[in-house]
């Protein structure tokens, strides 16, 4: 049996602006190199640290109460990163409360500051051992209160935001809270920058800008790329769960059309039978494809319809024919006209025609096959020529007679 979760009292933390720590040492700042976070200016968040370094760094931090460079790695694969692996903009932070948790983890409540860009590497004299870099602050501009677009910019971003994260469950129930209460614009921009899923690469483009307005309208295009996709998401799952849903009313519309159908006319369902029997064919895939569905028409039929008999003797058609049953093709052209010779004595330019022919399909045996047509009054060898043309060739001799026909189209049909 798994343990239950325990509830850890913190107990009340300080980060009122009275309580902030010394002001930064911007020649020689400590750094904490963030792997997959890009925290912004004026946002306190929980984060857990797991490397010994930066475990080392804050605590040193809230033991000598000075603030610390929190910068988002280039790459979060490094695990040893240098001033050279982190991005250039980030920003000061005070190390609120460093938490020791049962696990063995530990968390660090980071509260930021202001906006921050590297210039190059620092002594380390500030906490020893600890990544450290030189900086300059950046001043950021926020647009005047009677700018009309810049209102209009953030509640666009706030309702949108707000609809992107109803869509996610409750799980965002504390963010929606947040953002539903703040009224400073600038915040607010900044925790949604924070928080939002978009690539580091494109949260590192919205803290680049030193203007609140830029960054605010930048991150309204994320937020509608965003959503459009949450739209597009939600189609597709519409669409698949109409799909499933239409083939289980069809799975189970068939299921009652079969049991529907036994009990009307009992076990002995020809189309059955001509499922076993086409499943032992060879036949092409088109020709397969046909026979379902010609096979699924025989089952809608009562077989006392008149429709019945002619799809059952379509059906029954399909499944006699030797399909990719071949016989081996004679290739001895001597034995060949030794054959005809034999059935026949005379007719040498027949003969002659005939050995031409059977020559070509010899030496070309997947070429195509033309037709030899013979014309001639009754009884003058033009059937008996047929049959020893399929002794000669090896092939089985089938008459079909069409006396009586007067029109291609009943030949076709």
């Amino acid at each position: 049996m798994k343990d239950e979760p325990k509830i850890i009292s913190i107990g009340q933390i300080d980060i009122s602006p009275d309580g902030k720590q010394a002001s930064p040492t911007l020649d020689d700042l400590p750094v904490i190199p963030l792997r997959d976070m890009v925290l912004f200016p004026f946002i306190t968040v929980p984060i857990m640290m797991g490397r010994d370094l930066t475990v080392r760094t804050v605590n040193a931090a809230v033991e000598k109460k000075i603030p610390v460079g929190v910068f988002c790695q280039t790459d979060p694969g490094i695990e040893t990163p240098s001033v050279s692996d982190l991005n250039t903009y980030g920003v000061i932070a005070d190390v609120v409360k460093v938490l020791e948790l049962p696990d063995g983890t530990t968390t660090a409540i980071l509260s930021a500051r202001g906006k921050v860009k590297i210039l190059g590497e620092g002594p380390g004299e500030t906490i020893p051992g600890a990544l450290s870099v030189r900086a300059k602050e950046c001043r950021e501009t926020t647009p005047r209160p009677t700018d009309k677009e810049f209102a209009v910019l953030i509640e666009d971003i706030r309702s949108t935001t707000l609809r992107i994260l109803g869509q996610n469950g409750d799980n965002s129930n504390e963010l929606i809270v947040n953002i539903k209460d703040l009224k400073a614009p600038g915040l607010m921009v900044n925790m949604i920058s924070t928080h939002a899923g978009f690539d580091l690469s494109e949260k590192m483009d919205l803290l680049r800008h030193s203007r609140l307005k830029d960054r605010a309208m930048q991150l309204m295009a994320l937020i509608a790329r965003q959503e459009q996709f949450f739209e597009i998401r939600s189609e597709i799952r519409r669409k698949a769960m109409k799909n499933i849903d239409e083939q289980q009313r069809n799975h189970f519309l068939q299921h009652e059309f079969e049991a529907l159908r036994e009990q009307l006319y009992g076990n002995d369902d020809d189309s059955i039978a001509f499922e076993k029997k086409a499943a032992a064919l060879n036949m092409p895939e088109k020709v397969r494809a046909a026979f379902n569905k010609e096979l699924e028409k025989l089952r809608r039929l009562n077989p006392q319809s008149p429709d019945y008999s002619v799809q059952y003797s379509y059906l029954q058609v399909l499944t006699d024919l030797p399909w990719s049953v071949e016989d081996a093709i004679n290739a001895d052209f001597s034995e060949a006209e030794r054959t005809l010779d034999r059935d026949h004595y005379g007719l040498e330019k027949v003969k002659e025609r005939i050995l031409e022919q059977l020559a070509v399909m010899m030496n070309t045996p997947h070429g195509r096959s033309p037709i030899i047509c013979l014309v001639g009054a009754p009884g003058v060898g033009k059937t008996s020529l047929g049959q020893s043309i399929a002794r000669a060739l090896n092939r089985k001799y089938q008459r079909v007679s069409l006396g009586g026909l007067h029109d291609e189209s009943e030949i076709r049909g």
